[in-house]
């Protein structure tokens, strides 16, 4: 950690790079599919590394072009799987069904093993990304410090986190505990919060997917601002906000405790019919904001929740930024509290998104 986050988190929390994560994870599915008369050989996901077929014949060893070398009974024959930087050799499969984790494959071909000089399996060499040398950024180089400030009691470091890549959801009404308004932009903003008084959002979603120890494939976000709102005595509409992510999304913390920490946009939408937007004076605008959200992970749902949001900006200006009854100023920080457990969603939101 380094000076400047040592001030910040003066209660002694340290700071730990998310590295020497060492445990090999697939990612990807079974992906045998069996074809008429194939000898084909494949490496699985396609970049994990590079494979070679070799032939032993009287003592002579020959490198082979799988697709085009014709075979005989009593062949020896060699599968090397030489894994790139990044990923590493978890096993060989033929048709599907592990034969060994080595990389280095060796078996002699068979009566049954042949037909009209073709081999009649389907070989994978399969590899896994190595989170041994995997690295994220520490906190402190990607999020404000202002922000790691204002969140500092929530902070749950470590290289270890748990698993959040599931769907969960927040009925209840959220509480502001903390709103700080930053002096750098306009001293003068009237913008601001009522601490402590719960503020009915709405529901609020949230769903991770494709965790690797402490990065996360993606990461959705939506809230309903405005629900069944009467636009004419015969239109009622719902606003909504909502934030899609796949990049940088990363995770720390140890045990059941986690703090995903990542930049996003949050964008508005209206339902049922969007011609009705133009009626809603921000309703185009695009914010910019950076996100550390912390808990702990719990058989029910989530635990001590806490959402700590810094406005970074927006795609566009507006009359109503910085105002009451408007939108936060750029660089206004926003801490939000749960109370109590907070459950995961149904199955039927995790299928939708």
């Amino acid at each position: 950690m380094n000076k400047k986050l040592s001030l910040l988190l003066f209660s002694g929390l340290a700071a730990f790079l998310c590295a020497s994560c060492n445990k090999v994870e697939e990612i990807f599915p079974e992906s045998f599919q069996r074809n008429d008369n194939p000898f084909s050989v494949e490496k699985v996901p396609a970049e994990g590394g590079t494979i070679m077929l070799q032939r032993v014949n009287g003592g002579q060893t020959t490198t082979l072009n799988p697709e085009s070398a014709s075979f005989n009974v009593g062949d020896t024959l060699i599968l090397t799987a030489l894994p790139k930087n990044g990923y590493t050799f978890i096993n060989w499969k033929r048709d599907g069904v592990e034969e060994t984790t080595k990389p280095i494959y060796k078996f002699c071909l068979e009566d049954k093993d042949i037909e009209n000089g073709r081999v009649k399996y389907h070989y994978e060499a399969r590899f896994g990304l190595d989170y041994a040398i995997q690295s994220i950024p520490s906190i402190d180089e990607v999020m404000p410090a202002d922000l790691i400030a204002a969140m500092a009691p929530y902070l749950h470091f470590g290289d270890t986190p748990p698993k959040i890549d599931t769907c969960f959801y927040l009925k209840d009404h959220i509480l502001i505990s903390r709103f700080i308004h930053n002096q750098d932009i306009d001293p003068t903003s009237s913008f601001s919060f009522l601490e402590g008084q719960p503020i009915d959002y709405r529901q609020h979603n949230f769903r991770w997917r494709g965790q690797h120890r402490c990065v996360a494939d993606s990461y959705y976000y939506t809230r309903l601002v405005g629900d069944s709102l009467q636009f004419t005595p015969d239109v009622y509409y719902r606003i909504y906000e909502t934030a899609t992510i796949t990049d940088s999304i990363f995770i720390m913390g140890e045990g059941s405790y986690f703090t995903a920490y990542f930049p996003q946009e949050v964008k508005r939408g209206m339902e049922p019919d969007e011609q009705f937007s133009n009626f809603i004076s921000d309703y185009e605008l695009v914010r910019r904001e950076s996100v550390i959200i912390s808990g702990q992970i719990t058989d029910q749902g989530v635990k001590d929740f806490h959402y700590g949001v810094r406005i970074e900006g927006y795609n566009m200006d507006s009359p109503r930024i910085g105002l009451v009854g408007g939108l936060p100023n750029k660089h206004d920080i926003i801490i939000y509290d749960y109370s109590g457990l907070c459950p995961f969603d149904p199955p039927y939101y995790q299928d939708q998104h």
